[in-house]
């Protein structure tokens, strides 16, 4: 018996470590065979989990997870309305069936004891993708996209925005905006002098990442993901913090406005006539357009991966002055409205509210030590950077940005249930 927990031990570690490896290097390079294949590996992980820990089965058939279910099972109803079956399909393989398969891995997986050890791989891992990349940004050279896939994005972006191994600065960013909260947990937690400061490399290399990817959405989650560090964990200086945070964010778009002016072109991404005129005609009239699409599919949608198919119709003055490959929502909360109608929307805020509330009951327990309480903190902070990314493009259908969302998810379930 203690050599099975022992075993079920070390197999949900490497399970975690496993799946981070797996996004930050090679997810968003491969084809689908390989994603694929990837899926039933993660299928048979999850499977020899369940086996080794019997206890597993419990946090798997239980209420908390009935938010979860419905959320799947109304992106799959997704379906029924779609004018391109396969497309639809493609989504549902690619997107919506390996949705629970992360979850429960991650919230089956996460061990506190060892939870030490998984940050140190993860922020690792994340800060060998940033330091990849500013390599990539200060050379205008990325031998992945020379000489191993073609990268449409790479072109257009080299010596502008970073991209490194992840396909798309946007992606890029939520990756490390998720991650970097993290470093926080082993910067308070290491005790060896060279693991501190080599924490404090991790945060430094991730945050200029960050800086580099030139991301909008990036910028968004990370002020949200301080905020919610700022608010859990300074509760006397909060306001005083917040504020400061403000000012820190105000002061980059000063500093971009200059540096724009003085032929840095980079920065123009974030200077104040960029900002101020940032597509809002295009994304106002796409928010228009969702109460036509309600109108007429009200509850399961266009279906998946539709809205692009339905813009010309349901965005008539945008027709012919939008590429294809940019006739989307460019916000995934809108896209769920669009895509999976009321049903799917509302079970997303379902579950997403079921899971905070959880996280707030577990916050506000006296009983609760502060090493969990920063693990939540942290976890949390990459969440709400995550889902503030939502706002500026569909996340949810790129295939890092989404599977940490569920990966986060999942370790919150996980130490929200068991305080």
């Amino acid at each position: 018996m203690q050599i099975q927990t022992q075993a079920s031990s070390v197999l949900k570690t490497f399970s975690i470590i496993f799946l981070f490896f797996w996004i930050s290097f090679f997810a968003p390079l491969v084809q689908i065979f390989w994603n694929f294949l990837f899926l039933g590996i993660s299928g048979v992980l999850l499977l020899a989990i369940l086996y080794l820990d019997r206890g597993a089965l419990k946090a798997v058939f239980n209420k908390n997870e009935l938010p979860l279910l419905l959320f799947v099972l109304a992106f799959a109803l997704g379906i029924a309305p779609a004018q391109d079956k396969t497309l639809a399909m493609w989504h549902l393989y690619r997107f919506i069936i390996p949705i629970p398969i992360a979850y429960f891995i991650l919230k089956l997986s996460f061990q506190e004891k060892r939870c030490i050890i998984v940050i140190r791989f993860i922020c690792a891992m994340a800060s060998l993708v940033a330091f990849y990349g500013a390599i990539e940004f200060f050379t205008r050279y990325n031998f992945i996209y020379e000489k191993v896939m073609y990268n449409m994005y790479y072109i257009p972006f080299i010596g502008r925005r970073m991209i490194s191994t992840q396909g798309h600065p946007a992606a890029l960013s939520t990756y490390l905006v998720s991650i970097l909260p993290l470093t926080l947990i082993l910067i308070t937690k290491e005790q060896k002098f060279f693991l501190k400061i080599l924490s404090w490399l991790y945060a430094a290399i991730i945050f200029l990442g960050i800086m580099l990817c030139f991301s909008r959405g990036g910028l968004i989650g990370l002020f949200l993901s301080f905020a919610v560090i700022i608010f859990f964990t300074f509760r006397q200086k909060r306001l005083f913090l917040i504020f400061c945070l403000s000012g820190g964010v105000l002061f980059l778009i000063l500093i971009s406005t200059i540096l724009y002016l003085k032929g840095y072109h980079m920065f123009y991404r974030y200077n104040f006539s960029e900002l101020l005129g940032c597509s809002y005609f295009k994304k106002f009239h796409i928010f228009l357009s969702i109460g036509k699409i309600l109108s007429d599919h009200p509850f399961l949608g266009l279906g998946l991966g539709h809205f692009r198919i339905f813009f010309d119709r349901y965005v008539p003055i945008l027709a012919g002055n939008v590429a294809f490959d940019s006739k989307v929502a460019d916000c995934m909360y809108l896209t769920l409205l669009a895509e999976t109608g009321l049903v799917g929307f509302f079970a997303f805020i379902a579950f997403i509210g079921c899971l905070f509330k959880r996280i707030k009951n577990s916050l506000t327990q006296s009983f609760v030590n502060p090493e969990r309480r920063m693990l939540i903190v942290c976890f949390l902070a990459g969440l709400i950077g995550n889902l503030g990314s939502f706002l500026t493009y569909d996340m949810l259908y790129w295939a890092v940005p989404a599977c940490l969302f569920w990966f986060y998810s999942g370790i919150l379930s996980s130490l929200s249930e068991n305080v």
